[in-house]
Order: C-alpha cells, then sequence, then structure tokens
C-alpha cells in the first residue's frame, strides 16, 4: 500500500475514498495521466459519508496535476473534464487507501 501519489510518480493505482468511490489513476509523466472515478464500488467509510455522481464517472479523464493525494486526506486534482484543456479543481471526501493496480 502506498500512503501518497505525485506526479512524479508512474503506474497504476486504485485509490479509494471515504464515500465509497474508487479512482484509478493511471500516473504515465508526459505520455499523459489519466483518471477514471467509479462511484459507489466499496460502502461509505460512516453514515455521514455518500457517494455523488459527478460529470463523467466512469469514463477516463485527462489528469493534468496531483495538488495532494495523500491517504487520511482529501484529494485535490487539476482535471480536464471539458475536454478543452481548461483545468477543473476537482476534490474527493478522505482517501481511505492507495494501491497499486498492477
Amino acid at each position: 500500500m502506498t500512503h501518497r501519489l505525485t506526479d512524479l510518480d508512474s503506474g497504476t493505482y486504485r485509490v479509494t475514498t471515504s464515500s465509497g468511490a474508487v479512482h484509478v489513476v493511471e500516473l504515465r509523466g508526459p505520455e499523459g495521466s489519466t483518471i477514471t472515478r467509479l462511484p459507489g464500488q466499496v460502502p461509505p467509510a460512516t453514515a455521514c459519508d455518500y457517494t455523488s455522481t459527478l460529470r463523467r464517472d466512469a469514463e477516463a479523464v485527462p489528469l493534468l496535476s496531483i495538488i495532494r493525494l495523500e491517504a487520511g486526506l482529501e484529494a485535490a486534482l487539476l482535471l480536464d473534464i471539458r475536454g478543452d484543456g481548461i483545468p477543473t479543481l476537482r476534490t474527493t471526501t478522505p482517501i481511505v487507501s492507495i494501491e497499486a493496480a498492477g
């Protein structure tokens, strides 16, 4: 298990958040990283957590930059949600685990 990811890392990771969403993070450096959000994959960590539906769920979205992606904290990521290169800041509920996925 990994505790933290940055833009300098490479590989594919399964990031689980307290809401029960799983994010498949593919870090490929200059070749272009992506993230795929899969809501409701595991039960929420607490009764206060819930999984919402977000635009482009289950699609690989370009990951422009990792601001923060660390176990125990909320992630902050810059994504190209719209597909026009204009960054969108997306945050998550606290991260429960980060595991290499292959």
